[in-house]
């Protein structure tokens, strides 16, 4: 069983903190108008993606987990001091119509999809989160068997001129501190413990909203 590093190696980090902390990278210029966010799926095929590709074909998560994504990104945001945004729980409805009417179809991409998703809420710009990987914590927060481990990605879709505006990407599966001293400065922030999968994907969360002006 994977151990909590020794004081030592936290003494040491703390020393070298300054030169390994992380460097945020700047928010973007949030275009002005109508926001919603849509719920959070979980693609199992790459051709579900608006881009790069997923770790493994075919997996899934239980509904509870997105929706429980849904009210992360809800908190998150508001904490950020963002207001105004259409939540996903008055989205999911469009996604699912919006399904249904394509269900019977010709398979169309998930550009367009999400196109349709937004004109359906009649918004100027779409937030979409995919939960591209999760791995639940085997242990506890000083020792694990397994370590939680997220992929998520985040955009901002411009629905009238139908084109992705910005894009974050997240990947994080965790690491000891002895294994990872380049990232000390997000370990102590964290408080040295082993994250579970939801703490760890509400991390990267914010860090992508954040990165995005929301």
């Amino acid at each position: 069983m994977n151990r909590i590093a020794p004081v030592l190696v936290f003494c040491m980090a703390a020393v070298i903190l300054a030169g390994c902390a992380e460097h945020r990278v700047p928010p973007i210029e949030r275009p002005k108008g109508v926001y919603a966010v849509a719920g959070v799926t979980n693609p199992k095929y790459d051709w579900q993606l608006l881009a790069g590709y997923l770790p493994s074909e075919g997996k899934g998560v239980a509904r509870e987990v997105l929706v429980s994504l849904d009210q992360t990104v809800a908190d998150l945001m508001a904490s950020h001091g963002v207001s105004g945004v259409i939540p996903a729980a008055n989205t999911r409805q469009c996604q699912e119509i919006t399904t249904f009417d394509q269900s019977g179809g010709k398979r169309v991409s998930a550009l367009k999809y999400w196109i349709a998703v937004g004109e359906c809420m009649k918004v100027d710009y779409l937030v979409i989160p995919q939960l591209l990987s999760w791995q639940e914590r085997q242990g506890s927060d000083w020792g694990v068997e397994k370590p939680a481990g997220v992929v998520m990605d985040l955009y901002i879709l411009d629905v009238k001129n139908q084109v992705l505006l910005a894009r974050r990407h997240y990947d994080e599966t965790q690491r000891a501190l002895s294994e990872d001293l380049g990232n000390a400065g997000r370990h102590f922030d964290r408080g040295g413990t082993w994250l579970t999968a939801n703490e760890l994907a509400r991390y990267g969360l914010n860090e992508m909203l954040l990165e995005l002006g929301l």
